[in-house]
């Protein structure tokens, strides 16, 4: 994680829980480093992005009409922003990326804002819509690429099985999805237009493998551990609680 979450981890690291559910075994070494408590963390995995619950919202999320005619015989992409504070000196190129992608006439670009704040954190070419209202489930199904940084969406393009680009020029640090070479990593501007270019004339192309998505789903969603039960394991979790708790003496 950058510096920004230094935050996050010293608020846990204080806080007086008796428990703390942790998603990852990496998110929770970061939280020791902080002075964590050992006894109080217990990692579970990913309930938002695990298969069995993707295949719930496949089911209950009602598809989008306005995507229909959207991009129609066009190289559908998405980009996903980071929330504010997250660019730094990369600002500019990330603005100068995304009037870029808008000048091909072969794409059809829409840009996504992070759902916490709902607001983009760059200046927009006119050419390029905000979809705002837009679920971001429907825009990943829409899509045919997806470029982003860091948002934790990246995981349901992966779940997806949708191309996603990750623009490395935009940071100094090395992502955890990069690390498992579970994406397409584009170094430069130029790079990221030779890659649309590629999926213009092959849209399910991906230059990574399937077992590098599995990789880093495995480490990130499952807590380490292949095809756990994510969400029978919160289950169980907090049934423990309720019962330790009904059989305590004075409850």
């Amino acid at each position: 994680h950058p510096i920004s979450y230094n935050k996050a981890k010293e608020d846990l690291a204080k806080n007086n829980s008796d428990l703390i559910v942790l998603a990852s075994k990496r998110w929770m070494d970061e939280c020791l480093d902080f002075g964590a408590s050992p006894d109080k963390l217990n990692v579970i995995g990913v309930a938002r992005h695990c298969k069995e619950w993707e295949d719930v919202l496949q089911d209950i999320v009602p598809w989008d009409e306005s995507l229909n005619n959207t991009g129609k015989d066009k190289l559908k992409v998405v980009y996903m922003d980071m929330g504010p504070n997250r660019y730094d000196e990369y600002k500019p190129i990330a603005e100068e990326t995304l009037r870029k992608i808008s000048s091909l006439d072969f794409v059809h670009l829409l840009f996504k804002p992070h759902t916490r704040s709902n607001r983009a954190n760059l200046a927009l070419p006119d050419n390029v819509e905000n979809v705002r209202s837009i679920n971001s489930h429907n825009l990943i199904k829409w899509a045919d690429v997806v470029i982003g940084m860091s948002s934790s969406i990246i995981l349901g393009v992966l779940m997806q099985n949708k191309v996603y680009i990750s623009p490395t020029y935009f940071r100094r640090i090395e992502m955890i999805f990069e690390e498992h070479g579970a994406c397409w990593m584009v170094n430069s501007i130029d790079e990221l237009e030779n890659a649309l270019i590629t999926l213009k004339e092959d849209p399910a192309f991906k230059p990574y493998s399937q077992q590098s998505i599995n990789s880093f789903l495995t480490e990130i969603v499952y807590a380490g551990e292949k095809d756990k039960d994510v969400l029978g394991s919160y289950k169980e979790l907090i049934l423990s609680l309720l019962n330790n708790k009904i059989h305590q003496p004075g409850s």
